[in-house]
């Protein structure tokens, strides 16, 4: 916030371009340029800072789902230093798919993966509240009295919120410009979850040999 007041201070907020860093843009226009490159190098090496943690989150993340046999089970090999290798670079083929949507669509690609990752968001709550209603109606009512933490007005609390929700996918499959990006979601959804069936198959199969 410091630093916008700052920006605005210097030059009207429509003078400045949205095309690229409004903080690279001030300082070439302060006729620092040599500033101006040390602004995009923070700003590449925070995007690949950022892109690592991603990266590491999402291969721990798909060994944890392998291990618990969530996952295929390929994704649970690890290196001989027990680094899971195959979930990385799993991680990272993932990724760059981003790489070739923002090829093909450089317009629209963060529209894309925002869209898909807002709808995915969407659905793992409509997921948690699904779960608290089974959860609630399978306690009796001595269970219920002896719960020390209880969800207020429910269950009229979760219906709304799971209309809220409902109501924001409509709303995003309406609108002409949200409509394909939405869809996206979708499109994910079927490719997870076959994947996920998939996954436990193979573990009651194992199972039963």
């Amino acid at each position: 916030m410091p630093e916008i007041l700052v920006i605005l201070a210097i030059f009207p907020w429509n003078r400045i371009a949205a095309t690229g860093s409004p903080f690279v843009e001030v300082f070439e226009r302060l006729g620092l340029a040599g500033a101006a490159g040390v602004v995009n190098f923070v700003v590449i090496t925070a995007a690949l800072s950022s892109c690592n943690g991603g990266v590491y989150a999402s291969g721990r993340m798909l060994f944890s789902l392998a291990s618990s046999r969530q996952a295929p089970r390929r994704l649970g090999q690890v290196s001989p230093q027990g680094v899971p290798r195959t979930a990385i670079l799993f991680s990272v083929l993932v990724g760059m798919l981003g790489v070739a949507i923002n090829y093909w669509a450089p317009q629209r690609a963060f529209e894309y993966l925002t869209s898909a990752v807002t709808f995915i968001g969407i659905l793992i709550w409509l997921t948690i509240l699904f779960t608290h209603a089974r959860f609630r109606r399978r306690l009796g009512p001595e269970e219920v009295e002896r719960l020390q933490f209880r969800m207020g007005f429910w269950p009229w609390s979760s219906l709304l919120a799971a209309a809220f929700l409902v109501g924001v996918v409509v709303i995003l499959l309406a609108g002409d410009e949200t409509r394909l990006s939405s869809l996206m979601g979708f499109l994910l959804l079927a490719i997870i979850a076959p994947c996920y069936a998939l996954a436990l198959r193979a573990a009651a199969r194992q199972d039963a040999s």
